[in-house]
Parts: C-alpha cells; structure tokens; sequence
C-alpha cells in the first residue's frame, strides 16, 4: 500500500492495475490526485466500500474493476455517482445487488455493471 505514494507524481497515468495485491482503503487516498486515470482494476484486493470515497475526484474514470472485493456494497456505490464518465463497472463477488446495480445507472447515464 505504501508503494502507491509514489504514484502521485504521475499525473499522466491513465491505466491502473492493482489486482491480486494487499490493496487497503488507506492505500486508495493514494490515487486521489491522478486526474487523467481511465481505468483501474481493483480485482482481489482488500478494499472496502468505504474505500471508494477515495475515488470520487477521479471525473475522468471510465471503467472499473471492483470483481473479488467482497466488501464493496449497494451503499458504498453512492461514492461512484458523481462518476459521471464511468461506462464499465465490474462487480462478480462483491456484495452489490441488481437492485444497487439499478440506482447508480440512474445517476450515470451510459453505464453498463457486470456481474459475470
């Protein structure tokens, strides 16, 4: 997680793939002030639907990838609504229901959740 504080200085990064690592909710804040990030997958990681608060300033976030973190909820998607460029979002084994699923593609026009 610490390693991420590193990454600030990279403005310019528009990919992110932080599957299958010891990824926490602290480590998150980490991304806040990568602007340009497009995509990134959280896979497997330990993140919770708190976490996610840290990627609101992210306006430019088209696809993500939350599939594996089971902690993520109907609840915790309220911090994704202001997303409004989000397109994918990828949610098998996490605790997101159709119905969550529902709510947030009325926020965000133009967006697809998977659940495979």
């Amino acid at each position: 997680g610490k390693g991420l504080a590193y990454l600030k200085n990279l403005k310019n990064l528009d990919v992110l793939n932080l599957a299958d690592n010891p990824i926490d909710n602290k480590a998150l804040a980490h991304l806040e002030a990568l602007s340009h990030l497009d995509t990134i997958t959280l896979r497997n990681t330990h993140i919770t639907g708190e976490g996610l608060v840290h990627l609101k300033s992210l306006e430019r976030l088209r696809v993500l990838n939350l599939k594996g973190c089971q902690k993520v909820t109907d609840e915790s998607l309220q911090y994704l609504s202001g997303l409004k460029e989000l397109r994918m979002l990828y949610v098998r084994d996490t605790e997101v229901t159709d119905e969550g699923a529902k709510k947030l593609k009325r926020q965000i026009p133009g967006l697809a959740v998977f659940f495979h």
